[in-house]
């Protein structure tokens, strides 16, 4: 009788451990997928869209941006084609995980926040973000992640001359990213003047608001200075394998580029810094002309404006 008992529980036992269906008693509930599908292409994308010319506030880009968007990462990951599962029930569309991928990144919402209108999920809708993400660098990296080329290096020195500024190639600076999340055991590293775990992020931009330079993940227990240092910006230089740039100033002429920066940096060859008490006539005329550094404070208060995941504190 007890060989039988122990015999029915160790079937019992291994059937729970190799059961792979639903839950038993678990509620199932119906989201209605089909149905937010059709309410997010009535409202956006149907060529009578109700909300057709607010889709710019919306998602922060224009609609032509976001085909684009779509149709590379619809062709990288068939995680955004539609599709239906064993029961021929339909299952999310591309242009939702599209659409809750960037409200999160426009918005900084939750992943949670997108549940009620799109009827998804809030792993699905953080699962997406991280696969749009992934399938936008994948796509479109190379033409908009790429090192410096020499036409690009003569179109910087070009446009830049044209502004006063011959032999410049652009405004260098840092910003902070808040990290919400930080552990404990990381906050003294993490912690500068800000008092809150925050992340470096510095960049080289032009007025056309390329960033040709990104150099992020350095520690706000560095200051400017030790991020230039770990940074590999001038990497190139010092390999003596830069893009030729010729330039002539006062008669004088110069191979070497130079950036324009803040006054915490310090005084190399390659930096001109701005002037906070200008004093004499030839400084005072040519403080103004600095006002060309702004260019990546503009670049970073575009991301602040149009990326609100980089102005709040981090989540992840």
């Amino acid at each position: 009788m007890m060989h039988a008992v122990l015999e029915a529980a160790k079937r019992a036992k291994d059937h729970v451990l190799n059961f792979k269906g639903s839950i038993k008693g678990h509620r199932v509930l119906s989201c209605k997928r089909a149905c937010g599908h059709l309410t997010l292409m009535a409202d956006y994308f149907a060529p009578d869209a109700l909300f057709a010319d607010h889709f710019c506030r919306c998602f922060l880009m224009r609609k032509t941006v976001f085909d684009r968007l779509y149709h590379g990462i619809w062709s990288y990951d068939d995680y955004f084609i539609l599709k239906k599962d064993f029961l021929e029930t339909i299952g999310f569309s591309g242009y939702k995980k599209c659409m809750a991928a960037l409200r999160m990144l426009a918005y900084g919402t939750p992943a949670d926040s997108c549940n009620k209108y799109l009827r998804m999920s809030e792993d699905t809708c953080g699962n997406a973000m991280v696969r749009f993400a992934t399938a936008v660098v994948e796509m479109f990296g190379p033409q908009y992640l790429r090192e410096q080329t020499v036409a690009d290096t003569e179109r910087l020195l070009a446009t830049l001359e044209v502004r006063g500024w011959p032999g410049l190639l652009g405004s260098l600076d840092c910003m902070q990213w808040k990290w919400n999340n930080c552990l404990k055991t990381l906050h003294g590293q993490y912690q500068g003047h800000v008092k809150k775990p925050t992340i470096i992020f510095k960049a080289v931009a032009s007025q056309d608001l390329w960033i040709w330079h990104a150099f992020f993940c350095m520690p706000e227990s560095h200051n400017d200075i030790n991020v230039l240092q770990g940074s590999p910006l001038f990497a190139r230089l010092v390999e003596k394998k830069t893009h030729p740039c010729h330039y002539i100033v006062n008669e004088n002429g110069y191979n070497k580029g130079y950036y324009l920066v803040d006054g915490m940096y310090p005084p190399w060859a390659t930096f001109v810094r701005t002037i906070s008490n200008p004093v004499g006539q030839k400084k005072a005329r040519f403080a103004p002309r600095q006002g060309v550094r702004k260019d990546v404070e503009r670049v970073f208060g575009i991301l602040h404006d149009h990326f609100a995941v980089v102005r709040g504190p981090a989540k992840q």
